[in-house]
């Protein structure tokens, strides 16, 4: 992290942290007023929440941790089936799916992606099930404009580093959520 006190330099943290709290409670906003409010407003709040705190540990340490997204991914599980069970199978396959898109390039090389990144993506199959694929193309779309943008200002040397996805893999949930609405609703 950039030292604060160093002239010329920011603090991260000052700028991501109100940052991520905003922009998920400005997706909160939008699912109620597209949705209205109900329980699955709560889930979707709480799933805002964990995607706002995830991502800015991952930009602030480079992991994202297990004590958060794994019960996070428990207590969504538990929410379709409560919610909507006759989507539990499309919430499991969909957390399946994702997880493995992540897994299997990450067993290859923890370079091409972290397992946080599959355990976060496991998180977000169960709440959105079939947009999934919508919040997985929106990341991807995300953070290959990143990456290029990136080459584009820093040349061949950005080729070599590495950023974090978990702000991408959340900000595509969360717009796939505001379009689709997830196995929350039918």
């Amino acid at each position: 992290m950039l030292d604060v006190d160093a002239p010329g330099t920011f603090d991260v943290q000052r700028v991501v942290r109100p940052l991520a709290g905003a922009a998920a409670w400005c997706v909160v906003a939008a699912f109620v007023v597209r949705f209205g409010v109900g329980v699955e407003s709560l889930v979707v709040a709480a799933l805002c929440v964990t995607l706002a705190v995830v991502s800015t540990i991952d930009i602030e340490t480079r992991r994202i941790p297990n004590r958060i997204v794994l019960p996070a991914s428990a207590v969504g599980l538990l929410a379709v089936a409560l919610l909507n069970p006759d989507r539990l199978g499309e919430a499991a396959l969909a957390a399946v799916g994702a997880f493995a898109v992540f897994f299997i390039p990450g067993l290859i090389s923890a370079r091409w992606v972290g397992m946080g990144d599959a355990k976060l993506a496991l998180l977000i199959g169960i709440l959105l099930g079939a947009d999934t694929l919508n919040a997985l193309f929106l990341a991807s779309l995300g953070g290959g404009l990143f990456a290029a943008a990136s080459v584009a200002l820093r040349g061949r040397d950005a080729l070599a580093t590495t950023f974090s996805f978990g702000p991408f893999l959340a900000a595509g949930a969360a717009l796939a959520l505001l379009i689709g609405g997830g196995t929350l609703y039918s």
